[in-house]
Formats: structure tokens, sequence, C-alpha cells
């Protein structure tokens, strides 16, 4: 079920402040086929990881990320992102709940490649995937 831009050995990045969505966030991408998944509890440490993957020749090939993300708002963490040498390019899908989601469309503009509405599945997150890089 792996999507042909993201091959199995794709290095996912995972920024959410909640334990049991980043658990259930790599549950799926496991079922989907991913196995190389990195974690983050808020944006800060999500972009030093960036970077360390980047300077170890594995950089991340796609972040998920969620709205709330720890630390920093959704519009600042993008920017953060987007002005990185490490992550410029890199495809984001950003996660939200509904009541969320009209802000999150209007602030991100075209800084995201796509974005899933919490509760998530693994479908979801294969759609957004393919969406992301067609």
């Amino acid at each position: 079920m792996v999507d042909k831009n993201f091959p199995s050995n794709s290095i996912i990045l995972i920024v959410d402040q909640s334990d049991p969505d980043r658990t259930q966030l790599k549950k799926s991408l496991s079922q989907l086929g991913y196995q190389y998944i990195v974690e983050s509890k808020d944006a800060g440490e999500a972009l030093t990881k960036i970077e360390a993957n980047a300077n170890t020749g594995t950089p991340i090939s796609l972040i998920l990320c969620d709205w709330k993300a720890a630390k920093v708002n959704g519009p600042t963490f993008l920017k953060n992102i987007r002005t990185s040498p490490f992550s410029k390019e890199t495809p984001i899908i950003m996660l939200s709940s509904n009541n969320d989601l009209p802000n999150m469309l209007c602030a991100s503009h075209k800084a995201i490649n796509g974005y899933i509405v919490k509760p998530f599945t693994p479908e979801a997150i294969k759609s957004s995937m393919e969406a992301a890089c067609p």
C-alpha cells in the first residue's frame, strides 16, 4: 500500500504534542508499509530533527504535523519549515480537527501539500500522501 511518491524507505516525521495521536499515526503508517518514522512532540524539536537528518544524509521525506503543534502555532511552524534550507521543499501534510480546518486552510495558503481531519484512518493518510505529490 506504499505510495509511489513515498517509497517504503521514506523517512516520515510526525509532529504532534499528543502521545496517543503520534502513536496512532505511527501505527497507521506502519500499516501502510512505512518503517522509518521519526517522532517529535513540538515544532522546535521537529526543526532540530529535520536538520540532524539532513546532515546525516537521511533527509525527511514527508512531514505530518498537527496544526496546534506545541510551542508555536501552525503558521509560525510553516514559516520556519519553508525558510529552512533543510525542509523548504519537503511535503507537509497538516492534521487538524474539524473546528480548526477553516483557520488552517486560510492561514496556510500554499505552504502545505495536504491536510487530514482528525480522527483519521490509514486510508485518509494514504489519500493525502497521494495528493501531496501528484
